[in-house]
């Protein structure tokens, strides 16, 4: 095997190094030195994948000793309870929306068959407004059962980013992050009922504090700059929740 072989699978593990594929690298490395045994690039290699991953763990133990030392108000288990009552209210959902619907068109059909056969127009202004409301409030019901789910799916996928985001290194941050961001501008583009607008503005509050949170810890070599905006964005989440709850979000059927 040439010289050449063994600077490029060299190369190509400083490249997955860079990128924080630390697996990746390690193949490469050892495929140098099964080559070249006594490359001294290759071994080398290995060395900063094995410091990068031991400072990735310290890393890891510091933030989770921050967490509990700071107790923010939305630990995982709040997170987790919170998922567990969003996954209810979808299958609460997808069981009722269908029987929903069919109640609807049938008390429709019958109001309609019934109009034909009264006779006083002043009570046929009646019913027909009665069906009205009705249908309006069955309208304005069904619009929230869509932003439910919707907020829903959002929600879990930006938990889901940030536990990715949290054991990420900071020089492989910036694919979570725009994850981060991808969601926070689908969630943006919603358009809330009236009474969850305000919840609805208290979680892209928190989003931005937590994706500031973000830009200042991969801008800094101290491992806990960006504490304050998690801080922040977890006491806007709690007042998310809040808002959600005296809604009625968190009230089932």
């Amino acid at each position: 095997m040439t010289q050449e072989q063994v600077d490029k699978l060299i190369s190509f593990g400083q490249m997955a190094l860079e990128q924080g594929w630390y697996d990746k690298a390690r193949e490469y490395f050892q495929q140098a030195l099964e080559l070249n045994p006594a490359s001294f690039e290759a071994k080398k290699g290995l060395n900063q994948i094995e410091r990068m991953l031991e400072r990735r763990k310290a890393v890891a133990y510091a933030r989770a000793e921050v967490k509990a030392r700071t107790r923010p108000p939305l630990t995982r288990r709040v997170s987790s309870a919170i998922n567990s009552r969003l996954r209810a209210w979808a299958i609460w959902l997808n069981d009722k929306r269908d029987r929903f619907r069919h109640k609807l068109v049938e008390m429709y059909s019958t109001l309609k068959n019934r109009l034909y056969k009264i006779r006083k127009p002043a009570i046929a202004v009646v019913v027909i407004i009665i069906v009205l409301i009705a249908v309006f409030m069955a309208t304005q019901l069904y619009q929230e059962n869509v932003y439910r789910e919707r907020v829903q799916a959002l929600g879990a996928e930006w938990l889901d980013a940030v536990d990715v985001a949290s054991v990420t290194s900071r020089i492989a941050l910036s694919g979570p992050v725009a994850e981060l961001q991808r969601i926070r501008r689908e969630l943006a583009a919603v358009e809330p009922p009236l009474r969850y607008k305000k919840a609805h503005e208290y979680m892209l509050t928190s989003m931005d504090y937590t994706l500031q949170g973000c830009y200042m810890f991969m801008s800094s070599s101290d491992p806990y700059s960006g504490q304050w905006y998690f801080e922040q964005a977890a006491t806007y989440m709690d007042k998310a929740t809040q808002e959600l709850r005296n809604a009625g979000w968190f009230y089932f059927p």
